[in-house]
Formats: C-alpha cells, sequence, structure tokens
C-alpha cells in the first residue's frame, strides 16, 4: 500500500471515529440511527508554539502541529489540533458535552460505538486525574478521556496510527501544557 494512500486512508478513519465519538456519543443518538455530522471546525488561528485560550482551559500548540479550529455552530468542538495535516491520523481534540448528561452515560455510550474498547489507565492533566478509555481500530490508537470542569462535561480525544512511535510523546506535551480555568 502506497504512503500517500495510508495517510489518506487514515485520515478518513480518523474523520469517521471523530464523527461517531463526537456526534453519536456526544449527541445522543441511539443505536443504529445516523448521528448528526458536526460542522466543519473553522480555522482560528493559533499558531505552533502558542497558546490557546478557551473559557474552560487553555493549552499550546506544540511545533509541527496546526490549530485547525473549533465548531462555532455546534459548540461541542471546541478545539481541534492535528500534527502535519490532516492526513497524518495525529490529533488532538476537546468536546464539550452540551447536553448535562453524566459521564457514564457518555463512558456506556462510547463503549457501544468503540467495539474492544477497554477502561484506559487514568492520567493526570492540570492538576486533576482524567479517566477514560482506550482502542484500536483501523490502525489507530484511540484514547477518550473525561474530566467535569467549570459545570461542564470535557471530553480530551486524541489518536495516532499504532506504527508512529513519537505521536504519543507529543499528545503528552499538549496534555502537560494544558490548564483548567
Amino acid at each position: 500500500m502506497s504512503r500517500t494512500f495510508r495517510a489518506a486512508s487514515v485520515a478518513a478513519v480518523a474523520a469517521v471515529v471523530g464523527t461517531v465519538l463526537t456526534a453519536g456519543l456526544l449527541t445522543g443518538c441511539a443505536p443504529g440511527t445516523a448521528p448528526v455530522t458536526p460542522a466543519v471546525p473553522a480555522a482560528s488561528g493559533v499558531a505552533a508554539g502558542g497558546t490557546l485560550q478557551r473559557p474552560l482551559y487553555s493549552l499550546v500548540v506544540p511545533q509541527g502541529w496546526t490549530d485547525v479550529g473549533s465548531s462555532d455552530t455546534s459548540g461541542q468542538i471546541d478545539a481541534y489540533l492535528a500534527r502535519g495535516g490532516m492526513s497524518s491520523g495525529v490529533s488532538f481534540s476537546v468536546y464539550i458535552d452540551a447536553s448535562g448528561r453524566s459521564r457514564d452515560t457518555l463512558v456506556q455510550q462510547a463503549k457501544a460505538a468503540m467495539p474492544g474498547a477497554t477502561d484506559a489507565e487514568a492520567v493526570m492533566v492540570g492538576g486533576k486525574k482524567l479517566t477514560g478509555l482506550q482502542a484500536q481500530a483501523e490502525g489507530l490508537v484511540l484514547h477518550q478521556y473525561y474530566v467535569e470542569t467549570g459545570g461542564k462535561l470535557v471530553a480530551l480525544n486524541w489518536s495516532w496510527p499504532a506504527d508512529d512511535q513519537t505521536a504519543s510523546g507529543e499528545v503528552q506535551q499538549i496534555l502537560d501544557s494544558l490548564t483548567w480555568k
């Protein structure tokens, strides 16, 4: 398989997983119903090395990453970062749940939408302990972690190709820079 084709395939899988996680899980679609596709992010203009400021958190955009933006129409896609462009399969995103559902409900929906998803090891991010899920699909390693902050349930999502040896450290840079307000 050519590298270009593989990169395009990984990007397509990442987009599908992102749609399932955001539209299917965070908007409450019942199993078997078509999820609502979230709005395409609009560029927000934070350059690599700059700080992305949001009402609930801030984080630094690492070198080599692009701030793809946020969805100002759904209110759920709050930030989306991609390394080396959208076709790399390496991404980090933040979703704000506006439905008021509990973390447990979202975890149950995520497990149903991600066959093989298992509980992930807890991580400390910005002084808060986050718990979540991990899975592998179509050659991607997927993570979804949850935290309540500012009265909102926030899901942090990141993915990378299973054969990418550097992505985990780069995502860790983002997590280390994240602070809650």
